[in-house]
């Protein structure tokens, strides 16, 4: 025998799927306003954005958006890495200078550590 359900949980129900659908359409929203900003408007202003990889004093590393120009865009390219990095200091991420550096640095925790 077949009972329909109850109306208090078809409530439950519609409610649940219609907050799934309202997620959904954020999540859309919210990479249309992404490829927005990031592609269709440099591209009518005459800009491309490009991250930097900026170091803070606390040692902290994050990156910042950059508007360069397309006239500048082949300079950029050819003197910073895809993740932002710029080549010409051969800064590593972490803050440090060269890699002869970064590896005495990185020798130097592994004693520190060892001798705790």
């Amino acid at each position: 025998m077949w009972l329909p359900v109850s109306h208090c949980k078809r409530d439950v129900i519609d409610r649940e799927v219609e907050e799934r659908a309202n997620e959904r359409e954020s999540i859309v929203l919210c990479g249309i306003y992404y490829l927005f900003w990031v592609y269709v408007i440099p591209r009518l202003r005459g800009y491309r954005i490009r991250q930097k990889v900026v170091v803070l004093d606390n040692r902290v590393v994050t990156h910042e958006l950059i508007q360069v120009p397309l006239a500048e865009l082949d300079a950029w390219d050819a003197t910073h890495d895809a993740v932002g990095h710029d080549i010409v200091s051969q800064v590593e991420p972490n803050g440090h200078g060269g890699k002869e550096e970064y590896a005495a640095t990185k020798e130097a925790k592994k004693v520190e550590v060892g001798d705790i």
